[in-house]
């Protein structure tokens, strides 16, 4: 299987929902409502416990909106780290772009390096653009190898 030949598929979808609609837009990173964006990212959040800040790798960090859910919950636990993993360098520079804080950082990368906390995947394996189904099914093995 061509994992560059998905990979490159994925990043000109991504480098032209960006462009597109913008990155302060869900629908820049393929999310066509916002509110079901949000609920995504609550449900997430659900599965971190304990009172201590964690540490948190967004493999398909996108433009840092999970980042910034994280970052404005009132619920335990607090974010004490945040690392944003994403193949399209657009999205990478995008959220360092739009979140100003010391506890996120955004890396281009298909794979989590860091040791953290939790992993959290919120769309990054929902697009599949043009791939077909030998194709997805490896890139989708492989993400969660490296996850």
């Amino acid at each position: 299987m061509d994992l560059d030949a998905t990979h490159a598929a994925l990043r000109e979808f991504y480098d032209a929902s960006l462009a597109e609609h913008g990155a302060e837009s869900s629908r820049g990173v393929g999310w066509n409502d916002p509110g079901l964006q949000r609920l995504r990212f609550a449900i997430l959040a659900e599965v971190m416990e304990g009172a201590e800040p964690v540490s948190v790798a967004d493999f398909g960090c996108g433009t840092g909106a999970l980042f910034a859910y994280l970052a404005a919950r009132t619920a335990p636990p607090p974010l004490g780290a945040y690392v944003g993993y994403d193949l399209t360098p657009g999205m990478v520079r995008a959220a360092a772009a739009l979140v100003d804080d010391p506890r996120a950082r955004f890396v281009v990368g298909t794979e989590v390096t860091d040791d953290v906390d939790y992993i959290l995947a919120s769309g990054a394996l929902t697009i599949r653009p043009g791939v077909g189904d030998d194709e997805w099914a490896a890139h989708i093995r492989d993400a969660l190898r490296t996850m």
